[in-house]
C-alpha cells in the first residue's frame, strides 16, 4: 500500500472491474483492487452481465473505516 499509485479515493464509492481484473494479481502496486477483493476488504455489490463487470465496495462501514485507517497509517510511515 505504501508503493501504490492507485487513487484510493476511488474506493470511497464503488469501483467497477472486469472479470479479468479480478483474476489478475500480477501488478498489485498499480492495480491493488484484486488484492483488496481477495483479502475481503471489498465485496461484490453488483454484476453487469452484459458487460461482464463487477461493482465492488466495502461490505460495511466498519471495514471501510478500518481499511482507511490502515491505509493512512501506511502512508504516514512512508
Amino acid at each position: 500500500m505504501k508503493k501504490t499509485s492507485f487513487d484510493i479515493t476511488r474506493l470511497s464509492d464503488n469501483v467497477v472491474v472486469s472479470v479479468d481484473d479480478l483474476s489478475g494479481m500480477q501488478d498489485i502496486v498499480n492495480r491493488p483492487v484484486p488484492l483488496f477483493f481477495q483479502t475481503g476488504y471489498l465485496t461484490i455489490k453488483d454484476y453487469d452481465k452484459e458487460f461482464g463487470e463487477y461493482t465492488l465496495g466495502f461490505p460495511n462501514e466498519e471495514v471501510k473505516k478500518g481499511f482507511l485507517k490502515l491505509y493512512l497509517h501506511c502512508k504516514q510511515t512512508d
